[in-house]
């Protein structure tokens, strides 16, 4: 994620066109990490407005901002009774496997555009 993409997925307090006209050059990874981040902080309404746009032309970030709402909702409902997710356990992968998990990511991602 580019250093400008950061400063506003962080929410500054900069709002208005010019951060909307950023957001609209931003590359998919930084709209994936704003659709992350919607859905535990409130965006910016250039922010929300971007990313609306962004899903409408780009498949793989729609089918991200897809998935990432179900996984939220089959987590809910696993939980059962829980009020908050259950903590993740700090885990590695090897170089060998985040390698192969990364040339995967990047097959599919050709394949859909």
């Amino acid at each position: 994620m580019t250093a400008a993409a950061v400063t506003y997925a962080a929410g500054d307090g900069r709002t208005g066109m010019f951060e909307f006209f950023k957001l609209l050059n931003a590359r998919c990874e930084d709209h994936a990490r704003l659709i992350s981040l919607s859905m535990d902080h409130s965006l910016t309404r250039s922010q929300r407005l971007a990313i609306k746009i962004h899903v409408l032309y780009c498949k793989a970030c729609r089918r991200f901002k897809h998935d990432a709402h179900m996984m939220r909702e089959t987590i809910k409902m696993g939980c059962g009774q829980c009020n908050e997710f259950p903590k993740a356990k700090e885990t590695s992968l090897s170089p060998e496997a985040a390698d192969a998990i990364a040339a995967s990511l990047k097959a599919r991602m050709s394949d859909d555009q």
